[in-house]
C-alpha cells in the first residue's frame, strides 16, 4: 500500500483540511471502479476533469492541491448531478 492509500495518512490529511464530514474511510479493491454505480462514475469523471483543468499547468503544494479537488467537487453544477440521477434511472420525478 502507498502512502497516500494510508488510512492514517488520509485521516491526517483530511484533519489538517478540516474535513470533519468524513466519518470512516474504506480501502477498496483497484478493480472495484468497474462495478460502482453508474451515477458515481459519471460525476467522478465530471470532477476529474474539473480538477484536471483546474490544475494545468500550476505547480501546488500538496494542501492547494486538495483545496482545488474539494472546490472542484463543490462547483460540480446542480443540473449536471440532476442530469446523472435522471440518466442513471434514479430520479423520481420527470421535472429537475
Amino acid at each position: 500500500m502507498s502512502k497516500a492509500h494510508s488510512p492514517k495518512r488520509m485521516w491526517e490529511v483530511l484533519t489538517e483540511q478540516e474535513c470533519d464530514k468524513v466519518q470512516s474511510i474504506i480501502l477498496l479493491k483497484k478493480e472495484i471502479s468497474k462495478q460502482v454505480s453508474p451515477l458515481d462514475n459519471a460525476l467522478f469523471h465530471h470532477w476529474k476533469k474539473a480538477v484536471a483543468e483546474a490544475i494545468q499547468g500550476k505547480e501546488l503544494t500538496q494542501k492547494q492541491y486538495i483545496n482545488k479537488m474539494m472546490k472542484c467537487w463543490d462547483e460540480i453544477p446542480i443540473e449536471v448531478v440532476t442530469a446523472q440521477y435522471h440518466h442513471c434511472r434514479l430520479y423520481r420525478n420527470d421535472k429537475p
